[in-house]
């Protein structure tokens, strides 16, 4: 009862899974601390561009960068009681975990607090933002933060190797449930559709391009997008970004 009294459905959220190319390669070859040290330099980059873009930083699993815009940050839509009662959630299929919970700092906590608040508040999109406008507004704040994360990682250099840090960027936009989970090294978890997917770009993308969904590209359509693979079990056409 109490983990469900902390969960929240989400509606229009925008996914992004983000991992260095050639990472497996790259840490065979380089001392371990060195690599801690890369990896913090590259990701404290992408930590700074957040606010900017009001992206939500879920993890970083190894080399794997984990955001969203629409469950803390951005435009927070909830469906109604009626539709969270019909809808379930994918019973766990795809997720993914924020930082250890207890470790999270107060301005962390404060801003999940708040999202809770106002997602119960908003039932449906009723924040003088419609669902579809709040969805547009994420993917479009998502999508310039993928940019701006491929732009700036290219100035962080791989020690030993001296070569510049390349990105693979998934994005998707959809629904999501997130929630406290566990007793013991809580974790703020996010489950579903948005979460699967955007990993699943993530991990069929192209090296140095945003690789998204068709949701997600019908609600930025103006940028140069090419049609690309379809993701196989889906049926699923997927579209790549070029960044420059």
């Amino acid at each position: 009862k109490r983990t469900k009294s902390l969960s929240q459905r989400h509606m229009g959220v925008s996914m992004l899974f983000a991992d260095l190319v050639g990472f497996t390669a790259f840490a065979a070859q380089v001392d371990p601390f060195k690599v801690m040290v890369f990896l913090n330099d590259l990701f404290q980059v992408f930590d700074g561009m957040c606010d900017e873009y009001n992206v939500y930083k879920i993890e970083t699993i190894g080399d794997c960068y984990v955001a969203a815009v629409g469950v803390v940050t951005g435009e927070l839509v909830s469906p109604s009681p009626r539709e969270v009662d019909t809808k379930r959630s994918s019973g766990g299929k795809g997720g993914v975990c924020c930082t250890d919970a207890s470790t999270l700092n107060a301005r962390d906590l404060v801003a999940f607090a708040k999202a809770m608040i106002r997602g119960s508040r908003s039932s449906g999109g009723k924040r003088g933002v419609c669902c579809t406008d709040a969805s547009t507004l994420n993917a479009r704040d998502l999508v310039a933060f993928a940019k701006a994360m491929i732009r700036g990682s290219r100035d962080v250099m791989k020690p030993t190797l001296n070569t510049p840090a390349i990105m693979r960027v998934g994005i998707h936009t959809g629904s999501c449930v997130s929630g406290i989970i566990g007793t013991k090294n809580l974790k703020f978890c996010l489950l579903g559709d948005a979460v699967e997917t955007a990993a699943e770009m993530e991990s069929n993308g192209t090296p140095d391009c945003i690789h998204a969904s068709e949701a997600l590209v019908g609600l930025v359509s103006d940028e140069k997008w090419e049609k690309c693979k379809v993701v196989r079990g889906r049926g699923m056409n997927t579209y790549l970004l070029r960044v420059f």
